[in-house]
């Protein structure tokens, strides 16, 4: 199995990055920080990053609605 995090990126240092290396103890995580490189299509990587993995977490914070 494996994981794809969508979250907003001020989530990212507090929230995000300690859940992501918390999961790859059990399973593949997709976290963009690994996964997208500079001068990458952010929209191509996450699309690549959605239709690899097999479940989602959607970290819903306020600043995920903002």
């Amino acid at each position: 199995m494996s994981i794809f995090i969508s979250h907003a990126s001020e989530d990212k240092e507090l929230i995000v990055r300690p859940l992501a290396k918390e999961l790859s103890k059990y399973s593949e995580v997709w976290f963009d920080e690994e996964k997208i490189a500079l001068g990458d299509s952010l929209t191509e990587k996450i699309n690549e990053g959605l239709s690899g993995t097999s479940l989602a977490i959607v970290v819903l914070s306020e600043s995920f609605f903002k």
